[in-house]
């Protein structure tokens, strides 16, 4: 075969598997289960101190990392009765704190600061989207009664506390995007393989030489 036909073929063969990298895209996206994401915004403010001997040594930018802390976490759990929930079923409160405390899908971000005052963007993702939620407000309401506790000096409000967690993936077009992409490259590649193997090199140039005069 002349080496000007092995694009034609190869290129066959490339479509074939990109059709093939595109449907085993679709079957992943399919078996990866949903999620869904809640967000929550609250304000945090600094109250005015009248005994500066309670007066906390925290401070308002503290928040997103005291969010994430054991005592804030283990409220929240009381709070929720996140244990109960079956997402979390099976663990106790200790066991509930590392996950949340280690986990990417609870996050605690600074929208917007002022003087003496932080908006904070709390968000956790999960399969659950009634349990999205449920993590986000019970949380607000352990953070509220933290920043009560005596000699601290900050007030939580909430600004939008969500009923139901938002899907958030996951998103077919990056699954069949990908297979159809790894499809192609290993298409072009194995049929130039299978091509070369089929008609070396040597073999074309030695017929070649046999038609020259």
């Amino acid at each position: 075969m002349p080496r000007s036909s092995f694009a034609p073929v190869a290129l066959l063969f490339a479509l074939l598997t990109t059709l093939l990298g595109a449907l085993v895209g679709y079957y992943f996206f399919l078996k990866t289960p949903e999620s869904f994401r809640a967000q929550g915004l609250f304000q945090v403010s600094q109250s005015l101190v009248l005994n500066e001997e309670k007066a906390s040594r925290i401070v308002i930018e503290d928040f997103p990392i005291i969010i994430k802390s054991e005592g804030v976490l283990r409220g929240a759990i009381e709070f929720g009765k996140l244990t109960e929930k079956e997402l979390f079923a099976g663990l106790d409160a200790a066991s509930l704190i590392e996950i949340l405390k280690q986990s990417d899908d609870l996050t605690a971000e600074s929208a917007a600061k002022e003087s003496g005052t932080v908006l904070i963007v709390l968000s956790y993702t999960c399969s659950d989207s009634e349990l999205a939620a449920d993590v986000v407000g019970s949380i607000f309401k352990s953070l509220e009664a933290w920043a009560k506790e005596e000699g601290r000096q900050f007030e939580v409000k909430p600004l939008n506390l969500p009923k139901f967690g938002s899907f958030y993936g996951p998103m077919i077009a990056p699954f069949v995007a990908s297979g159809a992409a790894i499809g192609f490259v290993l298409g072009l590649l194995v049929a130039f393989l299978l091509l070369s193997s089929l008609y070396p090199s040597g073999d074309r140039d030695s017929s070649s030489r046999e038609r020259l005069p």
